[in-house]
């Protein structure tokens, strides 16, 4: 096979340079110094003095000598010490008591079975059979059955039954007589002899060669001189055949030959990591697999679970092919388009918008007031005259009779009528 074939993949796994020499360790793809942080769930966490010992609990670092993390995830304290235990929100004992189902127990006068408290009717003898007690001493608990010891030790169960193992054997739940002795065995349904048979996929067959007779398919072969491979057998002293990963292959680099999932390659000239061959590089020190890949050991380090470093994507697990566009959970022709504005340079688009168009320019304006800079106002209230009002009282009214009424006018409306006075 040659260099850079094979199928396979990294795994989740990538490179990185050692940055903090042999104390280098990864977080995530991030690598950092373990002397000082540790690494919770891809979380790093900053170790304290004097001691830098940290626990993960989930996502979170504790110290384990005050702290206790349950089953949820929960940091308690350590009540008890050393002997300290979860039990839904409580901390007990855990030499001296128990957790059923949330509520904590005295071991010596009850038992949980299965979730349910029940009392110690038979001191250290109670056992559970389901939701019961009983005593273990004179009794059997058989597929949730209690059954008495009819044999005494010798009894045994078979499903739901009792049998005295002396003279009987349990065939996939049927009691069989024993018609070899101790050298009794079961194949599926039937009782053979273990001394000179032999159980071949369900299949009882002679032991030809005694007790290095080996199974292969349905047939019986010599397992000192033959192997198998799937379900063929070869010789294990034939040079010319090699089985790789249930596949019986040809020896292409003899002695040097080697199996690389099905494939075979030289170990001379490369090296298979993950299913997938590399040649082997000329470097002082010897590389080693990350996954499917190569890295130098002695300048680099290995990180597991990298999907979440960028550039680094989990395998995906979209439902459609993933060719000729990159894999979606979406159909790969084109979507379409649900946007509430009309596409660019269409001439009359259809939109479903509630929103007027797009128009290129300012949009007309509906407010009451004039835009800005605009000589002709929209406004309904009186528009504003830089100038002084027109003249309107330049003649008197017509019953006016020499008398000036007290009314106010304008500096040069007054002058106006002065004149008419003389």
């Amino acid at each position: 096979m040659w260099c850079g074939s094979g199928s396979g993949g990294d795994g989740g796994f990538c490179v990185r340079e050692r940055q903090h020499r042999d104390q280098s360790s990864c977080c995530r793809g991030r690598v950092y110094d373990r002397r000082y942080s540790t690494c919770c769930d891809g979380v790093l966490h900053r170790l304290s003095p004097p001691h830098y010992t940290a626990d993960c609990c989930g996502r979170e670092s504790y110290n384990p000598g005050s702290q206790l993390c349950c089953p949820d995830k929960r940091l308690v304290h350590r009540y008890y010490g050393a002997q300290s235990a979860c039990c839904g929100d409580k901390v007990y004992d855990y030499t001296s008591h128990g957790c059923c189902n949330g509520y904590v127990y005295a071991l010596d006068y009850y038992v949980c079975c299965e979730g349910r408290l029940r009392t110690k009717d038979h001191y250290s003898n109670t056992a559970c059979c389901g939701y019961d007690t009983y005593n273990e001493a004179t009794h059997l608990c058989c597929d949730g059955h209690v059954q008495y010891r009819t044999y005494a030790s010798y009894t045994r169960c078979c499903g739901s039954y009792t049998y005295d193992y002396r003279y009987y054997v349990c065939c996939d739940g049927y009691v069989k007589p024993r018609l070899y002795n101790e050298h009794s065995s079961c194949c599926g349904y039937d009782v053979y002899s273990s001394q000179n048979q032999t159980c071949c996929k369900g299949k009882v067959v002679p032991s030809t060669y005694g007790y290095q007779s080996r199974c292969c398919g349905d047939e019986v072969i010599h397992g000192q001189y033959r192997d198998c491979c799937g379900e063929k057998s070869y010789s294990k002293y034939e040079p010319s055949k090699i089985c790789c990963d249930g596949e019986l292959s040809d020896r292409a680099f003899g002695s040097y030959s080697r199996c690389c999932k099905t494939a075979v390659y030289d170990t001379t000239k490369s090296q298979c990591c993950a299913g997938v061959v590399h040649c082997k590089s000329h470097e002082f020190y010897p590389q080693q697999c990350c996954g499917g890949r190569l890295y130098s050991p002695y300048t680099e380090i290995c990180c597991p679970d990298c999907y979440d470093v960028p550039g680094h994507h989990r395998p995906t697990t979209t439902l459609y092919p993933p060719h000729p566009q990159p894999t979606t959970r979406y159909p790969p022709h084109e979507r379409p388009k649900t946007t509430r504005y009309p596409p660019h340079g269409h001439e009359d688009p259809k939109t479903t918008t509630l929103y007027p168009p797009f128009i290129h320019g300012h949009p007309k304006s509906t407010r009451r007031y004039p835009p800005h800079g605009h000589p002709k106002p929209t406004t309904l209230y009186p528009p504003f005259i830089h100038e002084h009002p027109k003249k309107t009282t330049r003649y008197p009214p017509p019953h006016w009779s020499g008398v000036r009424p007290h009314v106010a006018v304008e500096p040069e409306t007054q002058a106006e009528l002065s004149e008419h006075d003389n």
